[in-house]
């Protein structure tokens, strides 16, 4: 149905010594955790679910950082936080073939698609003002060459 949007959710995991959270799978490439929002389930739920699937990791302290608008199908809603680490041993999953902690100043380096690159980037710089971006774009491989933004600002 036109004018839908499936809600989806991500959170950029930092660690005491500065060092992100990370996950790869093979069609996305690396990426911060996170994925799509289940009937019912509230948006800090589905991130802790989430998280611990991926990577076998707790979160607390999570905080709204981005609100991003997909406008090509499938129309995506993506709501981006902050989070602390707050224990557990990182696994791998089959949707995270690849998990690990990098340092803060090498995870743009090891993101291909433009999106996320951006995104994760604003999750980096945030400084207390929320970031809300319309964009177009497939959003869901390694290299997102349709990526376009349409809208932004900070709230």
């Amino acid at each position: 149905m036109a004018g839908l949007f499936r809600v989806g959710v991500k959170t950029l995991i930092l660690r005491r010594d500065d060092f992100v959270l990370m996950v790869y799978g093979p069609d996305r490439g690396w990426e911060i955790p996170g994925g799509t929002v289940e009937d019912g389930e509230d948006l800090i739920a589905a991130l802790k679910r989430e998280v611990d699937e991926e990577t076998g990791v707790r979160i607390k302290n999570e905080r709204l950082i981005g609100v991003y608008t997909n406008h090509l199908p499938p129309n995506r809603l993506l709501m981006w936080f902050r989070s602390d680490f707050a224990g557990g041993e990182i696994h791998t999953s089959i949707e995270s073939p690849e998990v690990e902690w990098v340092p803060r100043n090498r995870v743009l380096e090891r993101i291909s698609n433009k999106a996320f690159q951006l995104r994760t980037k604003d999750a980096l710089e945030f400084s207390d003002r929320i970031t809300y971006r319309a964009f177009e774009g497939d959003g869901l491989t390694k290299v997102d060459s349709n990526y376009r933004t349409l809208f932004e600002q900070e709230i």
